[in-house]
């Protein structure tokens, strides 16, 4: 069955000199793997330039139930980036939600409010000529929300401490990662009532609310591992 779809590629994997397969998160299909075999052509349906990591892309593809790969026939991409295809800054932060994408999404459920999400996450840093270092926080924040695993914000008196496995705040502090001191715990309580992008932090301040929560994210999703993406990510905003 000949279907269209828009799209955001995630990762290739090439196997052949013109011949790979490439993971993209669609919002009419869910997570798909297709096959595509690339040229050089001026005229050319299929370029490797167009089936780049995070590229939002249109797609022209063969569907056949109960096969893991689908065969991509044509790809343009639908929106071109403007600055983030070139600041290293906003090149870094694309990256590392490419990672984080590659490691929460597993199944193929179809989920076009996670898609619009995403999308839009990636046209505003586009967009923004500055202003933009905390969207890695506000995405990690926000996407717990849409992976159905967004914490319970119940900070008091009697609850000062986060715990990661329960997801809520509790009365007796766990050490880290599996829980929050009472100073972490009154900033993650912050972080989850505030809208990140329109907080002032320093390069400090940044770096702890993002161990925080990429803490609370090894708990909840499973075989999330190491990020390779992030040494990069910290060196360079500040």
């Amino acid at each position: 069955m000949q279907q269209y779809a828009n799209g955001i590629v995630l990762q290739n994997v090439r196997y052949a000199d013109k011949k790979i397969i490439s993971r993209i998160f669609t919002r009419q299909l869910g997570l798909i793997n297709c096959h595509a075999v690339l040229s050089q052509s001026p005229k050319a349906k299929l370029k490797m330039a167009t089936l780049q990591p995070m590229h939002l892309i249109e797609m022209e593809l063969q569907i056949k139930q109960n096969k893991d790969i689908q065969q991509l026939h044509e790809a343009r991409c639908y929106y071109i980036y403007k600055d983030l295809s070139t600041n290293f800054a906003k090149i870094s932060i694309t990256q590392f939600i490419n990672e984080i994408l590659l490691k929460v999404i597993k199944d193929h459920q179809v989920n076009e409010h996670l898609f619009e999400f995403v999308e839009t996450c990636l046209k505003w840093l586009d967009e923004h000529p500055d202003h933009f270092a905390n969207l890695h926080l506000y995405f990690l924040t926000e996407l717990l929300k849409y992976l159905g695993i967004e914490p319970y914000n119940n900070y008091q008196a009697h609850a000062p401490f986060f715990n990661c496995r329960e997801g809520r705040f509790i009365p007796l502090a766990e050490p880290f990662p599996l829980g929050f001191d009472e100073q972490q715990s009154r900033l993650f309580a912050t972080i989850l009532n505030a809208n990140i992008l329109t907080l002032t932090l320093n390069k400090t301040q940044r770096q702890n609310i993002l161990d925080l929560l990429l803490a609370y994210y090894q708990f909840q999703v499973p075989n999330f591992g190491v990020l390779k993406s992030l040494d990069v990510l910290r060196t360079v905003l500040n």
